[in-house]
């Protein structure tokens, strides 16, 4: 199956799943519990839509714990992470209406500092490999991105198959789903 039909029938699914508060919570108590979230000191994460897997939680805590949390922001193309220390420096300005931190009022996070990246994702394979909305945009990040990649998705995202792949395409390290 091709990127784009696949990109159709797991938005589909992800609009399908039910419990996805519970489901999230989950996923995040399992990133909690993890040794790779105990050790860093720097995570990039991404701010939840609705159909997402919900990282409220897991931010919160990485405040609690003192972590430096980074979100995304588009900026020609590419992404960059600046550290944000509350949900009120963030405002939906992104694609899509993703809720990006003001990298006027921010700090950017060289990626080469970063302990851990949680990934969003459409769906992902067996072997880590991810399918996102299309445009590149954390394949290029995560290229040459030294953290721990933890790609973050519901059961119903899990694709049995192999993903078709590019040169290009990033897998993350470790799934975590519920």
């Amino acid at each position: 199956m091709d990127k784009a039909t696949l990109r159709k029938q797991f938005l589909t699914l992800r609009s399908e799943v039910l419990d996805k508060p519970g489901k999230s919570k989950k996923i995040m108590q399992s990133i909690l519990a993890s040794p790779f979230y105990q050790k860093a000191r720097v995570i990039a994460v991404f701010a939840s839509m609705p159909l997402e897997v919900d990282t409220e939680s897991l931010i919160t805590q990485a405040w609690a714990d003192q972590k430096i949390v980074a979100f995304p922001t588009v900026e020609k193309g590419n992404l960059s992470f600046y550290s944000v220390t509350s949900f009120s420096q963030l405002t939906p300005s992104g694609p899509f209406g993703i809720r990006e931190p003001s990298p006027l009022s921010s700090h950017i996070v060289p990626k080469k500092s970063m302990d851990l990246v949680i990934v969003p994702g459409l769906c992902f394979d067996k072997k880590h490999h991810r399918l996102g909305y299309g445009k590149g945009f954390y394949d290029r990040f995560l290229l040459g991105c030294p953290a721990y990649k933890v790609g973050v998705c519901f059961d119903e995202q899990r694709y049995q198959g192999e993903l078709p792949i590019t040169p290009f395409d990033v897998a993350v390290d470790e799934v975590i789903s519920a």
